[in-house]
This record gives structure tokens, sequence and C-alpha cells, in this order.
């Protein structure tokens, strides 16, 4: 299958560093939908709830804008967020059809897309999907009103990405953050929402960051760990987990259940790296030989 993404801003193979990406809130920038719509909203949130007991709200941001002169977010609920995402992917039985449009328009709930590189290798999450397991990122979340503003403020843009590292592996030791822009995954079975897309790199090893990863406070969100070589072979090869049954690029324990693929936006993060350390030659022909179509704005 495709992985279509929507490319709202490219910062380039190099890069920036999150001091000149800038993030403006503007906290007046509600969505009309929202307010036009709310208790519909409420009555699909709560239907949703009661067949995911573990669904909760979150008040987060909606990006209204992003360019090289920076990125502009207003304010969002994650409940409508998951009520958008669950009608573009036809998850729902509802005939709001003119609730799915607006919400399409209006809410792209921003979240942070985050690479970690310890050392030589790049970290990679294992996630359990019943019987399967799919690759995913650590370090990657929602931006959250509640964690990532101070005193009405949002926090500068290296602290944003931070938080979530933190959070999900308790790594403090950050050598150099670098942006690569905002892209926002488009396929209905993903997560229908844009990021700011970054890499970390820490000059701790990588053993020393999965002895500790695990007293982390979200580490429980992966089932495993894994430290994959950053070698352009060894990343073509993890690359090449979203279409055939190849082996991990890693020497680890075998899995227990099927390898079922990779995230949408893990698969486009690892061409972003690919092509800052490896060059645009390398981007470009893995980009064609993958199932990602980049979509200017």
């Amino acid at each position: 299958m495709h992985r279509e993404f929507r490319e709202w801003v490219d910062f380039g193979a190099d890069g920036r560093a999150p001091e000149s990406v800038s993030i403006d809130y503007r906290p007046d920038a509600m969505a009309s939908v929202v307010e036009d719509q709310s208790e519909r909203i409420d009555r699909l949130w709560e239907s949703a709830k009661r067949e995911r007991p573990g669904l909760f709200d979150a008040p987060g941001f909606r990006l209204l804008e992003a360019s090289d002169t920076g990125i502009v977010v207003g304010p969002a609920q994650f409940k409508q967020h998951f009520v958008r995402r669950l009608l573009l992917s036809d998850s729902l039985e509802t005939s709001a059809t003119r609730l799915r449009d607006e919400l399409e328009e209006s809410i792209r709930y921003l979240s942070s897309m985050v690479a970690i590189v310890a050392g030589d290798d790049l970290l990679i999450g294992v996630k359990r999907r019943t019987d399967s397991n799919f690759l995913s990122l650590p370090g990657s979340g929602y931006l959250d009103r509640n964690g990532d503003m101070r005193a009405g403020e949002l926090c500068p843009t290296a602290e944003i990405v931070a938080r979530e590292v933190y959070e999900e592996t308790g790594l403090e030791d950050l050598d150099r953050i670098r942006c690569f822009g905002i892209f926002e995954d488009l396929h209905p079975e993903s997560h229908l929402n844009p990021a700011l897309f970054s890499i970390i790199t820490t000059s701790r090893s990588s053993d020393h960051v999965l002895d500790r990863i695990d007293r982390a406070e979200d580490a429980d969100e992966f089932d495993r760990f894994l430290a994959v070589p950053l070698r352009p072979d060894a990343l073509s090869a993890l690359i090449r987990t979203d279409t055939n049954d190849a082996e991990l690029p890693v020497a680890a324990p075998k899995l227990e259940g099927d390898l079922n693929g990779i995230s949408d936006k893990t698969l486009l993060m690892l061409l972003l790296i690919g092509r800052n350390r490896f060059g645009r030659d390398w981007f470009q022909r893995e980009l064609a030989n993958s199932s990602v179509v980049l979509v200017r704005k």
C-alpha cells in the first residue's frame, strides 16, 4: 500500500536547529466546526470510548500554518482529532459527511516525531498489536498544552521535542537536535495528523540508553527496544521491513509473533535520517523503492 504524506514544510537534508523553528500559539484560533457541532463530536467520542476503554481526552494544538518562517498553531482537543480520524478511516457507521469534511480541514492535531541516535545506533521500538509486532520510534507523541506550556506561553521548541523523549526513554543527555520539517500522513490506516520531524543525537552508547530505558515513565508503551547500526545497508534493510518479511538488521532475540511492518511516520523518518546521513542520492533511490509518496502542500 502507498504511504502518502503531505509536505507542509521541508527544512532540507541538514535540517534546522530548534532555536530557528518558532512555534506561534494563537489561543483564540478555535475551530468553528467545534462550536457548531460540539454535541455531535461528543456523542461520537463517547461511543468510541465505550469500545476503547483506555481512551482519554487531552488539550493539544491544531496546525494552522507551516512555512520556512515558522509554525502557527491554535487550540484543539484530542477527542476532536480522534473523531476526525475515525471518520476519515470509515471506522464509524455514520452519515456525518459534513462533519468529516469540516474536521478534515480544521483539526490537524500536531505531534512530535523524534528519532534518537545513541552513539552509532538508531533506537527502534517494537509495539505489540495482538499477535503481531510493528516498529515505531520511541520519543514521539502529541504536543500537550499542559506539558508544553509555561505561564500561558509555549516552551522553546527544543524542550517540546525533548519532553516526550524523556517520558518514553528517560534520556536527558541530548547533544544535538535537528528539525527536518512538518509532514502529515494521509493514508486512512495511519494516524492522520501532522508532526514536527526531528532527530536527537546523544554521545551516550545505545547500551547505556537501553539499560536505563525500562525505568522511564512511559516505556511500557513499547514491548521492547532495539538498536540498529546507523549504516546505509542497515537503514535500507529496516525500510524493507515495510514491504516484505526481511529480517531486522540487528542481532536480537526472535520476536514473539510476526513482524507486521512499520508505522507510516517511522518509515518516512527513516528516509529523512538517511537523507541527512547518507546524502540525496541514497534518499532518492530508497524513496523510489519504498511505498512513500510525498505530496507538496
